[in-house]
């Protein structure tokens, strides 16, 4: 992290989440990077980006910030890579075949309120499902 004499603070993370467990529940591995900044009067800006190992559903977050005068915009997408059904632990007793995932959003916050809009889709779901 570093402080501006203007007040702005800038940092960077990258963390590697390692399989294991919480409590008996099994967690896959996981890496975030991020870099971003917060100006003095509040807006921050920025990247991450999260990847999720997660057996039979890899999945990818990506987040964008951008400040917009005393707010900030921030807009994500996710997407599931080759979703095996029958993998994934929730639900593999249920279903089965193959998936995409996708989905995109955005949210504008401020000191005093917040918008949210967002959107989502899947595709290639099998039709017997």
């Amino acid at each position: 992290m570093a402080l501006a004499a203007n007040g702005r603070v800038d940092g960077q993370a990258d963390l590697d989440f390692t399989r294991g467990k919480v409590g008996s529940i099994p967690t896959p591995h996981a890496t975030l990077h991020t870099k971003g900044f917060r100006q003095l009067a509040g807006a921050f800006g920025g990247d991450a980006t999260l990847v999720v190992d997660e057996p039979g559903a890899p999945t990818t977050l990506t987040l964008h910030a951008v400040p917009t005068e005393r707010s900030s915009k921030v807009e994500f997408d996710i997407v599931s890579h080759d979703v095996r059904l029958g993998a994934v632990r929730s639900i593999s007793a249920e279903a089965t075949g193959n998936a995409r995932v996708v989905g995109k959003g955005a949210s504008t916050s401020t000191t005093s309120r917040s918008k949210r809009r967002s959107g989502r889709r899947a595709l290639a779901l099998p039709a017997a499902l």
